[in-house]
């Protein structure tokens, strides 16, 4: 999704937004305490690692698409 932005937070799920500040969706609980996404080169997810695991993540639908352990 172009023109976005994930951003992780500690004690809360990885929100969506676009680059006027609008806030697009709110992902899963499992993204709590991310400490690091970056986009796939699709553009269409991210990955997101949260200390233990990465979790790969569809931008459009907020779907978990595959986990890491």
């Amino acid at each position: 999704v172009e023109d976005t932005l994930a951003i992780g937070q500690k004690n809360g799920p990885v929100v969506l937004y676009d680059f006027l500040g609008n806030q697009l969706r709110k992902f899963p609980k499992e993204t709590e305490r991310v400490s690091s996404i970056a986009y796939l080169p699709d553009g269409q997810s991210f990955a997101a690692y949260n200390g233990a695991s990465v979790f790969i993540w569809d931008v459009a639908t907020a779907t978990q698409i595959r986990g890491l352990q």
